[in-house]
C-alpha cells in the first residue's frame, strides 16, 4: 500500500495514524483469513491511496474518508482496476480511540471491500 504522488487530504492524519500501514495490515489479515494471499502465479494487487480526508482531533471532529485505487496485475499485465471509497464516523469503541481508531475502522471496511473485489470469480482469468 502506497500513497499516490498526488495524494490529497489531511497530511497530519495520514502521518499520525499511519493510514497506509493500517490499510496494509487489515487487508493482509483479511486476505489471509480467506486464503487469498498471493501464491506463485496468482495476480498481484497494488493499492494506492489517493485521498485521506477528515479533521484530526478525535472521532467527534467529523467523518474520516479514504479513497483508493486498486490494480490487479498478472505479471506485467494489468487485468483489472477499480477504486474504493470508504468513510467512518467513529462508531462504538473506535470513537473513544480518536481519529486513528476511526481510521482503523475505515481500514477494516476497506479490507472487506478489497477481499470482495479480488475474490475468485471476480478476477478475469488469462488463457
Amino acid at each position: 500500500v502506497r500513497y499516490s504522488s498526488k495524494v490529497t487530504g489531511n497530511q497530519k492524519l495520514m502521518k499520525e495514524c499511519s493510514v497506509n500501514a493500517q490499510i496494509q495490515g487489515r487487508v493482509a489479515e483479511r486476505l489471509q483469513q480467506l486464503g487469498l494471499l498471493a501464491t506463485v502465479g496468482a495476480p498481484a494487487l497494488q493499492i494506492t491511496i489517493e485521498s485521506v480526508e477528515g479533521r484530526a482531533g478525535g472521532a467527534f471532529s467529523g467523518p474520516k474518508t479514504v479513497q483508493l485505487k486498486l490494480e490487479l496485475f498478472r505479471g506485467e499485465t494489468l487485468v483489472r482496476s477499480g477504486s474504493i471509497n470508504r468513510q467512518g464516523i467513529g462508531k462504538g469503541l473506535a470513537g473513544l480511540r480518536g481519529s486513528c481508531g476511526t481510521m482503523d475502522g475505515v481500514a477494516a471496511e476497506i479490507a472487506d471491500a478489497v477481499a470482495n473485489w479480488v475474490s475468485p470469480g471476480s478476477v478475469p482469468q488469462t488463457k
